[in-house]
């Protein structure tokens, strides 16, 4: 019998062990990787789903990096859901426009819901809260939606581990400030979208202020 060759296009790195993922991440997972095997896969070709062990976000993203399989890697949490054609989305941008980091577009859990991308002003990150087409350049932006080209963090590995935290930053700044000392522009993706999941607590003080619908 001859051996099939599978050709390992890349990597799509979860956030969480396997017991620790939330119902609606689930869903959007099975309809996501169905998705991914009926309109981006070719015949003898695979992606490499995995799951980080840990759940400390800098040695989580960092074990995910290392373990990289094909040309890039998209990095998801969790804590949200999205639509199926995510992945085939993002690849297209990335394609296109040769991008090497690029982010989809989620919001914060808590009021006022500003978008986790971020420029530099005066050498501080502020929040981007506008913007006039769909592809854009960012200084920084939050890991949750993240892909990343095998060869930017093979250039990252050279100088160290790409999430590992900068003092007083967090493992997410701390990997987009290493991919602009490299000269390296990342973008953000504006119409992928992701939405952010969050939990809290129904309170009687909830109820009283008419907030339920929160729960």
């Amino acid at each position: 019998m001859a051996l099939t060759y599978v050709n390992t296009i890349g990597t799509v790195g979860i956030m969480g062990g396997i017991s620790t993922l939330p119902t609606p991440f689930v869903k959007c997972l099975v309809d996501f990787v169905t998705y991914n095997n009926e309109y981006l896969l070719k015949d003898n070709q695979q992606i490499f789903y995995n799951f980080a062990n840990m759940s400390y976000h800098s040695m989580a993203r960092n074990h995910l990096a290392k373990n990289i399989r094909g040309k890039w890697i998209l990095m998801l949490d969790t804590d949200q859901t999205f639509e199926p054609d995510i992945l085939v989305r993002m690849k297209y941008v990335a394609d296109q426009h040769d991008i090497g980091v690029l982010t989809g577009l989620y919001r914060q859990k808590s009021e006022p819901y500003r978008p986790v991308i971020y420029k530099v002003v005066d050498g501080k990150l502020e929040h981007i809260i506008k913007w006039d087409r769909d592809l854009f350049p960012v200084d920084s932006a939050g890991g949750g939606c993240l892909f990343i080209r095998y060869q930017v963090l093979r250039d990252l590995f050279n100088n160290g581990l790409p999430f590992a935290e900068i003092e007083g930053m967090s493992e997410d700044h701390s990997f987009f400030k290493r991919v602009r000392d490299l000269g390296i522009q990342p973008y953000c993706a504006a119409d992928v979208k992701i939405n952010h999941l969050y939990w809290g607590e129904v309170t009687e003080e909830l109820y009283k202020n008419g907030k339920t619908d929160r729960a």
